[in-house]
C-alpha cells in the first residue's frame, strides 16, 4: 500500500478498497506459496476454506475474481494435498 502512496491510517483498509483487497490476495499468495514450501498442508488447507468462501463475498471487487480462482486452481485443488 505504501508503494500505491497510501499513508497507514487506522481507516486505509476502507479508504483504499480495492486495493487493500488486491494487496491482501498477494499477500495470501505468498502465505500459500511459503506453507507449500514448509509442508504446512493442514494451513493450506484451512486457507483455502477462507479463499472459497471470497467467491461468495458481495464487495468481491469483480476483477479480482480472477485472481481467487486463480489461488483456488494453485492451492486448493491439489490432490496430494492431505485432508486435515
Amino acid at each position: 500500500m505504501k508503494k500505491m502512496d497510501y499513508k497507514i491510517p487506522q481507516n486505509v483498509l476502507m479508504r483504499a478498497y480495492p486495493y487493500t483487497y488486491q494487496a491482501h490476495l498477494e499477500a495470501l499468495n505468498i502465505e500459500l506459496s511459503e506453507a507449500e514450501n514448509r509442508g504446512k498442508y493442514e494451513w493450506i488447507n484451512r486457507r483455502c476454506k477462507d479463499l472459497a468462501s471470497y467467491l461468495i463475498y458481495p464487495k468481491l471487487p469483480s476483477n479480482l475474481e480472477s485472481l481467487v480462482h486463480r489461488l483456488i486452481s494453485r492451492y486448493c485443488d491439489k490432490t496430494e494435498y492431505p485432508n486435515e
